[in-house]
């Protein structure tokens, strides 16, 4: 046995004579009642603001609307800002259409009007500007002017060929 062990020998034996001298003495030792369980009262509810009501009928009428619309449209229907519905569907949960941004289709591409941007940035290239006098000249975003030269092959004169 180790040391730890014999140390509780001590201590319960030291116990059990302790309590022996103290029944001896006459008196007595009294059970405790263990207490009895009692269960939590339940939870009341407390009653919706006017502001929460308000929202929450918000949340059914974009959850109706998120089928068919964009968030753009919504925003015009409804008669309330972008940011107001994109909060309320974070606070319920809500998701919305791919594309229900603040430009709507903006990602799309539209043949129609890429034949026509080509059509300017050729006659621009031929005459000997840069990409990037092009760009600034037409007023379109870098990741459209790239996606553009490297779908149509739009070549530029290089360095050498600049004057």
């Amino acid at each position: 046995m180790n040391q730890y062990n014999d140390l509780r020998i001590i201590e319960r034996s030291t116990l059990a004579a302790a309590q022996e001298a103290f029944l001896r003495s006459g008196k007595k030792i009294e059970e405790l009642e263990t207490p009895e369980f009692k269960p939590r009262p339940e939870h009341i509810e407390p009653q919706l603001t006017q502001e929460e009501i308000e929202l929450r009928q918000m949340a059914d009428q974009i959850r109706t609307l998120s089928e068919t619309m964009t968030k753009t449209e919504m925003a015009k229907h409804m008669g309330i800002s972008q940011d107001r519905i994109s909060k309320v569907c974070k606070l319920s949960g809500i998701s919305l259409r791919n594309g229900a941004g603040r430009n709507p289709g903006s990602r799309h591409v539209k043949p129609g009007e890429d034949k026509v941007m080509v059509e300017r940035i050729n006659a621009l290239a031929q005459i000997g500007l840069s990409k990037l006098k092009v760009r600034n000249h037409i007023g379109i975003g870098w990741h459209r002017m790239d996606r553009l030269v490297n779908t149509y092959r739009i070549a530029f004169p290089g360095p050498s060929q600049c004057e």
